[in-house]
């Protein structure tokens, strides 16, 4: 395995790939109410997978000697020898690095999250029922459940 492909499967890069829906889904959103460029959307992409690999390559560095223990997870990289401690870490501190410059530029059309979140109540004002019977506020459990624990609790 190269050492490209070894970084890939440490942070599972391909599925980064599931979480695109989600990132350019929210620049959507936004270009309702700001022009996005693509250099904003490469931007936006950039920031998901930077931020995406710092999270899952920290998690990955912290698990590390419980993974080793687990027969499920002790093939991982960090455990099995193919990427060192040290490795792990410069890695997660240049995809940390990467985020101060990528989220900023991500932003500068508007601050894409705030501008949709700010406008959202508006206009979805008179969309739906306001508190009635059926609202969350008074709503009942379904199907007899209480919420209430039954029977001993397995440890």
């Amino acid at each position: 395995m190269t050492r490209i492909a070894t970084y890939f499967s440490f942070v599972r890069f391909s599925h980064s790939v599931f979480a695109l829906p989600f990132a350019l889904g929210g620049a959507l959103l936004a270009s309702r109410h700001v022009a996005i460029t693509w250099p904003t959307v490469a931007w936006i992409l950039v920031a998901m997978v930077a931020a995406r690999s710092a999270a899952m390559g920290f998690n990955r560095l912290v698990d590390a000697r419980l993974d080793a223990l687990n027969p499920r997870t002790a093939n991982r990289e960090l455990p099995r020898g193919a990427m060192t401690r040290g490795e792990a870490a410069a890695f997660v501190t240049v995809a940390s690095a990467v985020l101060p410059h990528a989220i900023p530029a991500a932003a500068r059309s508007g601050m894409l999250v705030v501008a949709f979140a700010r406008n959202a109540p508006s206009r979805m004002a008179g969309q739906y029922p306001g508190p009635s019977s059926t609202s969350a506020a008074t709503a009942r459990p379904v199907g007899g459940h209480t919420g209430e624990m039954e029977g001993p609790i397995v440890a």
